[in-house]
């Protein structure tokens, strides 16, 4: 383990940590959120299965919604936008 800068104190390194660990948690869970709409039947089939693995809140961004709008060319976007969380 290393020890804390000299210069910053034990809490300043935590709350760095911290960020940077939310940071990573919230890219894994977008990237869980984009592979559900990669392999979801349809637009319902995604929205159930993302918010049975409490992943509704990442599919919440514009980048996962993008993505479940790829994955179903045949769905409006208007639609996508109404069924997402």
């Amino acid at each position: 383990m290393t020890r804390p800068d000299s210069t910053k104190g034990a809490a300043v390194c935590f709350a760095e940590a911290r960020v940077a660990a939310e940071h990573a948690e919230a890219a894994q869970q977008r990237q869980a959120a984009r592979r559900v709409a990669e392999h979801s039947r349809d637009v319902d089939d995604c929205r159930d299965l993302l918010l049975m693995l409490g992943l509704a809140a990442a599919a919440g961004s514009r980048s996962a919604r993008q993505d479940r709008v790829q994955a179903f060319p045949g769905v409006s976007s208007e639609a996508s936008a109404l069924t997402s969380p």
